[in-house]
């Protein structure tokens, strides 16, 4: 490309309605933003365009997309624009490059709006990682719209070990659904201080708080973790019972095996020993393994039977291979061909995994 400017130019020229027709705007768009600085100035003069306001908003959105310290200035000067959209694109590409600026241009629109821009201020916030946004954050993650405590839920892990006290104290007085999403960002954020908080809610009343708890306990791996978790193997829920297979498998102590097998043999639930199945490859050795070649000979449930070719894969041992080529999924009554064809996937990937460990 000779003159990138001048191509730049073309493009917004026949861009600037800001309305996708066709696939060829699409990119052309495309090629718009591949140019980078180039695209920034007639981009720039869209935004001084008063009288039309889509025009100014489509330019601002690429201009956000563009980034690079010549796109940011030309949008710092609209962080006060009175159009929120315009405010957002200012908001977002400032955050990118952690502007601390950008704090007092997203925090309105996360806090009031359209449900969408509410949804990119919050994701900006978190990119951002300015400790001063925690108070949007938390009141955004007791919000009535699911999807506005989903993305304070993310930005909060972005926030990392500066949102710790905060959320454990936020815990204690939430609803349980609140709570267990308050456990899984602790989870995700891998701050000991949780432990406590995840200990405390073991014996919760709700099921999705307990397999919060578990999961975070998994992931923080306390010393007396697999005594709690242990003392916890015959609760009624399967979706509780599943997550303690995880965890199990997380922790990857070989003492877990024989509550581990308990499962995967006498456990009802079928989504119960799957997960007991992929836990028993990541904490056991190559004898492990003998139970588990005995349910993929006899067992006809594909979803059971994918669980244990994972187990199988990680646990990686030569006799394995021989026991597995007795394997074939026609066997099974009543699974469909795409079934059929995933589980010969699934087998010759696991097949293929121990030989390269073996190698």
């Amino acid at each position: 490309m000779r003159d990138p400017r001048r191509m730049a130019r073309l493009l917004v020229q026949h861009l600037r309605l800001g309305v996708v027709m066709d696939s060829r705007d699409w990119e052309r768009e495309r090629l718009l933003l591949s140019l980078g600085e180039a695209a920034v100035a007639p981009l720039a003069e869209q935004l001084r365009v008063r009288e039309e306001e889509e025009l100014r908003r489509w330019a601002a959105g690429l201009l956000s997309r563009v980034g690079g310290a010549a796109a940011v200035a030309a949008l710092r000067p609209l962080a006060s624009d009175p159009e929120a959209e315009i405010r957002l694109a200012a908001g977002k590409l400032l955050a990118s490059v952690r502007d601390a600026a950008a704090l007092d241009v997203l925090s309105p629109l996360a806090q009031e709006g359209v449900p969408w821009m509410r949804y990119e201020a919050l994701q900006a916030m978190g990119e951002l990682g300015e400790p001063r946004a925690l108070p949007v954050l938390l009141r955004a993650l007791t919000d009535r719209d699911v999807n506005v405590r989903l993305r304070s839920i993310s930005a909060l892990q972005q926030l990392g070990a500066a949102a710790v006290p905060a959320l454990i104290e936020l815990a204690r007085t939430v609803e349980p659904d609140i709570r267990a999403s308050i456990l899984s960002c602790l989870r995700h954020i891998g701050d000991p201080r949780a432990v406590s908080l995840a200990l405390g809610q073991l014996d919760a009343p709700d099921r999705y708080v307990r397999s919060a708890a578990i999961a975070c306990l998994g992931r923080l791996r306390p010393p007396e973790a697999r005594a709690f978790l242990a003392a916890r193997i015959a609760d009624p829920e399967p979706w509780v019972r599943g997550a303690l297979c995880d965890a199990f498998g997380e922790l990857g102590d070989p003492a877990s095996v024989p509550l581990l097998l308990r499962l995967l043999q006498e456990d009802g639930d079928s989504g119960v020993r799957a997960a007991a199945a992929r836990a028993l490859g990541k904490c056991g050795e190559a004898e492990n393994a003998i139970p588990l070649l005995h349910l993929l000979l006899a067992e006809e449930d594909s979803m059971l039977l994918e669980a244990l070719l994972e187990g199988l894969a990680v646990l990686g041992d030569a006799r394995i291979l021989e026991l597995m080529a007795l394997f074939e999924p026609r066997r099974l009554r009543g699974l469909s061909r795409k079934a059929r064809v995933r589980l010969h996937r699934k087998a010759d990937h696991a097949a293929g995994r121990i030989r390269s460990r073996l190698q």
